[in-house]
């Protein structure tokens, strides 16, 4: 302790200038995550897709559009996945889907997240049949740019997967250029191996011929994921009204309020459906059933002798 009548100098007033300077100076936004309702500010707005991360369940501006995609396709507004009804009726697939987005959406619906490596196991080319007409949505988020094709087969796959009325949310890189960039076009039994700690990619050609490449590009993630292509935004809207689906979006719908701002054209979040998605009857049953219950207990809570009470000193909520 300091002396009687001496004070230390704080190094806090310089501390909360910087903070001051930064925050001035920063692009700094306020946003709340649509995924699990946690109020954020950040400052990397402009890092694309995966910017913005959110501070407590790491979500990115791309899961995030996602989930507002899926609320205006099943609502017709946007709300945050935490606070979405429970609709067991509604079937849904994951392929792939980030564990940030995968856990709760469990919750909610009916949901399966399949996987490449692991069970439970899909192969996008050639689903079972089983599996075929079975769902209400499917979210393919950041997968098909791994496919190694025939990618036209991976979207007639996803067309075939839905019921009638269902609907498709996808996300790939893409760009503005007039088609697809193919990294291996061509190639036959692509095998990823290294040399001497520099990773290299050996295919075999439609002759017979051998081919060494060694500019490849790995998506970080679970593991690295090869980079198989860069999709054109044509052609993704091409190879979609191929497979089978009519109305296809390509939705630039920003919402600064949950953390969502485009700043560019390229690699936007898609809609892709048969028709305008159609509620199955029994979750409009289950949406009505939870109103009605929500309700009820809205009630029996104002009528709680504590809530009074605090209602008469001035706290709690104002039900």
């Amino acid at each position: 302790m300091p002396p009687s009548g001496l004070r230390r100098k704080s190094p806090r007033p310089f501390l909360h200038a910087a903070i001051s300077h930064n925050l001035e100076t920063a692009d700094v936004r306020r946003f709340i995550c649509n995924i699990c309702g946690f109020g954020n500010t950040a400052s990397n707005f402009g890092e694309g897709r995966e910017g913005a991360v959110c501070g407590r369940c790491h979500s990115s501006q791309r899961l995030r559009s996602v989930i507002s995609i899926l609320s205006r396709s099943l609502f017709q507004c946007d709300i945050p996945l935490c606070h979405f009804p429970r609709l067991q009726s509604i079937r849904a697939l994951g392929i792939s889907d980030s564990p940030v987005i995968a856990s709760r959406l469990e919750e909610h619906f009916r949901y399966t997240n399949t996987f490449y490596h692991q069970q439970p196991q899909l192969d996008i080319l050639a689903p079972p049949p089983d599996e075929l007409g079975r769902y209400d949505f499917v979210i393919c988020s950041d997968v098909l740019e791994h496919v190694a094709g025939p990618i036209e087969e991976a979207f007639r796959s996803l067309h075939s997967l839905l019921k009638p009325g269902g609907f498709l949310i996808l996300t790939v890189p893409f760009g503005i250029q007039s088609t697809t960039l193919e990294h291996f076009a061509g190639i036959q039994a692509l095998t990823v191996s290294t040399v001497d700690g520099h990773p290299i990619a050996i295919g075999k050609s439609v002759d017979g011929r051998y081919e060494v490449f060694d500019d490849l590009v790995f998506h970080l993630g679970e593991g690295a994921t090869l980079e198989h292509r860069i999709f054109s935004e044509n052609d993704l809207r091409q190879l979609l009204l191929e497979s089978g689906f009519s109305n296809v979006v390509i939705d630039n719908t920003s919402n600064a309020d949950f953390g969502i701002e485009y700043g560019s054209e390229c690699s936007l979040p898609i809609f892709a459906s048969n028709g305008p998605p159609l509620l199955p009857s029994a979750s409009l049953s289950e949406l009505v059933t939870d109103y009605a219950e929500q309700k009820r207990k809205m009630l029996a809570s104002r009528q709680s002798l504590w809530v009074r009470l605090g209602r008469t000193l001035g706290f709690g909520p104002r039900l």
